[in-house]
């Protein structure tokens, strides 16, 4: 299982000082949106010429415009950039398109997704390369995972991820699901010692 470690902050030299002390721990450091929002497409640049040997996952959340934003976030250094589930086919197309030529992989985020067991089994088809699905949140503001699991898990044979207030209470139960990774933000970056934090999620879903 892998730890992709989230950093949406709105300050670069404080996500980078964070960065810092928990990167050893990360398979993957992501930019959130917030950061790509406040600094865009420097964040990416910044993030890659501090780190280099790593994976760089850029929450850019993409329903159009797929082509110049691939490129655009390729060249400055991304490995991975993600996609709306919920916008068309054909974005997503362009968009993997882009990403082959600049050797990037595309990431389908299903946040928005009506019908998620449907868009995980054309994922494949539609070439991308990781499906990002979120804990979904129910109305009393409690968060939960299992209404759409099953549902994308049985549609496709691609690697899934789950994010969404990943924490030391709920960590136990989303690695039971078994996914491919899972993404920690403020539990990691928001805590008092981030290293501490990251090397504890690192350590446990590595064992």
């Amino acid at each position: 299982m892998k730890l992709q470690i989230k950093y949406n902050v709105l300050d670069i030299a404080h996500a980078l000082d964070i960065a810092k002390k928990t990167s050893e721990f990360a398979d993957i450091l992501e930019i959130g949106s917030l950061l790509i929002f406040q600094h865009g497409v420097q964040a990416v640049t910044n993030f890659k010429e501090k780190f280099p040997e790593k994976e760089i996952y850029v929450d850019t959340k993409i329903a159009n415009k797929a082509e110049k934003t691939v490129k655009i976030f390729s060249q400055a250094g991304a490995t991975y950039i993600s996609v709306l589930a919920g916008t068309y086919h054909s974005v997503t197309r362009e968009a993997v398109r882009s990403a082959k030529e600049e050797n990037t992989q595309i990431v389908l985020d299903l946040i928005d997704a009506i019908s998620p067991g449907e868009l995980a089994s054309h994922a494949q088809m539609l070439g991308v390369s990781t499906l990002l699905f979120h804990r979904a949140q129910t109305p009393n503001g409690t968060i939960e995972t299992e209404s759409n699991w099953d549902i994308v898990r049985d549609n496709t044979k691609l690697p899934i991820f789950v994010k969404g207030k990943i924490n030391r209470e709920t960590i136990n139960d989303i690695m039971l699901l078994k996914p491919t990774g899972v993404v920690i933000g403020s539990a990691i970056t928001e805590s008092n010692d981030p290293a501490q934090e990251a090397h504890y999620f690192n350590a446990l879903i590595k064992k």
